[in-house]
């Protein structure tokens, strides 16, 4: 069959099968079935049914504006892609985007939601990167400077550490190293031997460690200021003393005696429970502590110089094997 066209060649069906709308020429040549359609502005395709209606805003219609590809479905309902008829990607009429789920709506309460997996196997999102690389999860709250980035989540992939950021800034807030030690306000884990996992927190004006019991509101802080550590100001009941130090509890309470005769120590009520006390440093006794603990690590450190990290490690097991009955023995 010969050229058919219309009133002003708008619409072509050529010889080797191809359909030309708008067009005069097809692209490319061969024998290939070809649809083109051609506008100088934006060419539009669209697709309704008695469902959608026949109106310039119903049904769905593929275009391009400039040098973009709209998909896009004018109905309050789903764009669905498919293959091997099964659905793969959803986005719903809210933006919701799912990846083997149809309904991503039904999630987290708002818009703009991401789901992947149906539920049924196991799922996952990769990231990929080379080996000298990172690999990225952002948070933003803004598009330039640091709002760009308020918080990540990223893997380096050259020290195989995973690293948190906050607050506008790249510097890591915690990192988990690749032994599996943690670091907190520092990414220079110090490592005790590959024996033992670490957490590391430093801080430049003092760290501290909390830890609150709400069954019976206990609190104990453990903090490092830059030259000493010591339980912080709500200080330890004495059978907890008694625990740390591995003596007995008539030698701690002896102990307590003469600092608080000294004005080094004070006794405090537990809240919740009126047989018990808590002990705790004054300030002057803070001070002095201060002060001791500094002299005592110096000692530390030079007796134990020459013991390698490998031997530490042994003489700590070795230690370890001990009952705590012998070790309050040798203790007093």
């Amino acid at each position: 069959m010969g050229n058919l066209s219309n009133i002003n060649n708008k619409f072509i069906v050529v010889d080797d099968g191809n359909v030309l709308i708008g067009a005069t020429s097809t692209y490319p040549q061969g024998n290939n079935t070809i649809l083109k359609l051609y506008s100088p502005s934006i060419p539009r395709f669209y697709l309704q049914n008695t469902t959608t209606g026949s109106n310039v805003t119903d049904g769905s219609q593929f275009y391009v504006s400039s040098s973009d590809l709209y998909i896009t479905n004018s109905e309050s309902a789903n764009i669905i892609l498919s293959t091997g008829a099964t659905p793969r990607m959803t986005i719903d009429s809210s933006g919701n985007v799912g990846i083997g789920t149809t309904s991503p709506g039904t999630f987290y309460p708002g818009n703009h939601n991401l789901v992947v997996g149906d539920g049924n196997a196991d799922s996952a999102i990769t990231v990929y990167a080379n080996s000298a690389n990172t690999s990225y999860l952002l948070f933003a709250d803004g598009t330039s400077g640091g709002s760009s980035y308020a918080s990540q989540v990223r893997y380096n992939h050259s020290t195989n550490h995973m690293e948190f950021a906050t607050n506008d800034s790249t510097v890591a807030k915690m990192t988990l190293d690749d032994n599996g030690n943690v670091g907190i306000g520092t990414s220079s884990i110090t490592n005790y031997g590959s024996t033992y996992k670490n957490l590391d927190v430093s801080g430049s004006n003092g760290a501290y460690i909390t830890l609150i019991g709400t069954t019976n509101t206990v609190k104990v802080d453990i903090a490092a200021e830059t030259t000493a550590g010591y339980v912080g100001t709500d200080g330890l009941r004495m059978s907890h003393i008694s625990g740390l130090l591995r003596v007995s509890n008539g030698n701690v309470t002896g102990i307590v005696d003469r600092l608080e005769g000294e004005g080094l120590a004070e006794r405090c009520p537990v809240p919740g429970d009126r047989r018990a006390f808590s002990v705790r440093l004054t300030p002057s006794g803070l001070a002095d502590f201060e002060q001791l603990a500094c002299a005592h690590e110096k000692w530390v450190d030079e007796l134990l110089g020459n013991i390698t990290a490998d031997e530490a490690t042994e003489l700590s097991a070795f230690i370890g094997r001990t009952t705590p009955e012998r070790q309050i023995e040798a203790a007093e």
